[in-house]
């Protein structure tokens, strides 16, 4: 599989760090490391809605990897997003392997 970040997630991620001036530079200098800090920072408080693993930001997630938001778990969804963006923005591969799935992860990277 591959992480691909949907739109509509990169342009709120977009939006949370317009004012973030270290964010900025982190994206002009493809500090990719430094970037994937502020990126999950800036997400602290996102939350589930209407039930276990449904809701706009966390389905955004789901569809990163696969493409589907089918109420898995999304601790690694967010991880692998904030990957995504990161790839994103600076053209930096991560090494860390594409899955949803906490074990393969592990497993493959």
């Amino acid at each position: 599989m591959k992480r691909k970040i949907k739109p509509a997630l990169l342009n709120y991620l977009d939006l949370k760090l317009s004012n973030h001036g270290a964010a900025k530079l982190a994206i002009e200098e493809k500090d990719a490391r430094s970037l994937l800090m502020y990126v999950a920072e800036i997400c602290i408080g996102e939350k589930e809605e209407n039930g276990d693993n449904h809701g706009t930001f966390v389905e955004l997630c789901q569809r990163t990897v696969d493409n589907n938001a089918n109420g898995e778990s999304w601790c690694m969804c967010f991880i692998q997003s904030v990957i995504a963006y990161v790839e994103e923005k600076t053209g930096e591969v991560s090494l860390i392997a594409a899955s949803e799935n906490c074990l393969e992860v592990w497993e493959q990277t």
